[in-house]
């Protein structure tokens, strides 16, 4: 019996092993004008395999780049398109940053750290005030809509100074926002989102007698 299992692993399994030997086929023919019309033919079988690729972009290269990873790269025909080979199809993509998800104080989130790394670099002192502002009077909100506590200035200061490790130092004369309107909204949150109970009708006391009907004596 042959298994398939027996048989050489297929390059590409979607188009199946009739469709690789095709391409094995076409790599064996000598006359270069029938090898081009043999692959021509094979692109135009696996377009009407897959009906769906002609949704794609630039479908038709993309079966020529199918069709040259199904020979190995070996097959010689004139290509329509600059076709990928191995070298390329063997490259692996460059590894991607992630964050480590660390966060130093999770009420200022990470945006604040990236705001205090812009802070750091500032060189103009009042461009360099104007943001230690800006980035004060945000975290003094965030800790306030987290916390649903005031917060005194000289605390945020020192948070700014201690997450910067010192690299940053406070400008004379800073003076927040009290931001006391935030609060109660953030107060409020929870009050709002309550739903009210419904009033239960109160029952009256005891199990008065129901009145009976008088039926009408018919003549």
């Amino acid at each position: 019996m042959d298994y398939n299992t027996q048989r050489p692993r297929l390059r590409i399994p979607e188009y199946g092993r009739i469709t690789q030997q095709m391409v094995d086929h076409c790599c064996e023919i000598k006359d270069r004008a029938e090898r081009n019309k043999a692959a021509r033919t094979i692109v135009q079988i696996m377009e009407n395999m897959n009906p769906a690729i002609k949704e794609e972009a630039d479908y038709k290269k993309k079966l020529w780049d199918l069709l040259a990873e199904m020979s190995d790269f070996k097959l010689d025909v004139d290509w329509p398109y600059p076709v990928i080979t191995e070298d390329v199809k063997s490259q692996k993509p460059d590894r991607l940053s992630y964050s480590d998800g660390s966060i130093m104080f999770r009420h200022y989130g990470k945006i604040t750290e990236g705001m205090l790394q812009v802070l750091e670099k500032e060189t103009d002192p009042e461009r360099q005030r104007e943001l230690f502002i800006d980035v004060a009077n945000y975290m003094k909100r965030s800790y306030i809509q987290w916390k649903k506590e005031l917060i005194p200035d000289d605390v945020i200061f020192r948070e700014i100074v201690y997450m910067s490790e010192g690299r940053i130092q406070i400008p004379e004369n800073i003076r927040l926002g009290d931001y006391k309107d935030v609060l109660i909204q953030a107060q409020a949150v929870p009050a709002a989102g309550k739903k009210k109970k419904k009033a239960v009708p109160q029952q009256p006391m005891g199990n008065p007698q129901k009145k009976k009907k008088k039926h009408k004596t018919v003549q």
